[in-house]
């Protein structure tokens, strides 16, 4: 089992950056949908889609650095997403994060399970943060002998 040494190690790790650009025509697609017609400033769900997809590592690797895989069920618990200036379709966008904190818990239903946190920024070209996504995985330790 992923110890509780190396999940209070987690807290502080740098994620590997990334770079996310918006596609002009994805996104008046996009608002076409949302807003019933296509408008030149994409939607805020990018502060989703660009920290996600832009942090320069999948989904995969990050569940891995948390001694997990997919198989065992992790979930997305939380996910608190701040802007503080409109997306810019065309541009590139710089992605950092970190974990941000990590702790195990236990439950009648789950057992033994962990809630790790990780902020992915998302940087316009002239390095300002423009957007922030706060996530926090619950991660299901199986392979605790007091769990069935």
């Amino acid at each position: 089992m992923f110890t509780e040494d190396e999940l209070a190690k987690l807290v502080g790790q740098e994620l590997p950056a990334g770079t996310y650009r918006i596609d002009p025509v994805e996104s008046l697609m996009l608002t076409s949908v949302v807003h019933g017609e296509p408008t030149q400033t994409p939607h805020p769900i990018y502060a989703f889609v660009a920290a996600q997809t832009g942090i320069g590592i999948s989904v995969g690797e990050l569940l891995a650095s948390f001694g997990t895989v997919p198989e065992d069920g992790p979930m997305l618990g939380e996910c608190e997403l701040t802007t503080s200036v409109p997306f810019v379709a065309g541009i590139d966008y710089t992605v950092t994060g970190s974990v941000t904190s990590a702790i195990r818990k236990r439950g009648r239903v789950l057992g033994t399970f962990d809630l790790v946190t990780i902020e992915l920024q998302v940087h316009d070209p002239a390095s300002t943060v423009i957007s922030t996504c706060r996530e926090t995985f619950v991660l299901p330790r199986r392979e605790d002998p007091d769990h069935d």
